[in-house]
């Protein structure tokens, strides 16, 4: 059986977690919204989460050839 109050979130809880992770803005052309979109629906992530992805994939790509 699950502990529901385990995973109980409180309005505290939730305001920190907001806190802690300041987003920022990023303009798209609708075309490459739409392939994010594609990307992120096939990988089963939010389309932000498929974006920090392949942004960090891309970043240690480029960081090893340095």
């Amino acid at each position: 059986m699950i502990d529901k109050e385990k995973f109980r979130i409180t309005a505290t809880d939730f305001q920190k977690m907001k806190e802690e992770q300041p987003f920022k803005n990023v303009a798209l052309l609708p075309e490459d919204h739409a392939m994010l979109r594609k990307i992120a629906s096939a990988d089963q992530r939010t389309m932000t989460r498929q974006l920090s992805v392949m942004i960090r994939n891309e970043f240690n790509k480029w960081a090893l050839e340095k």
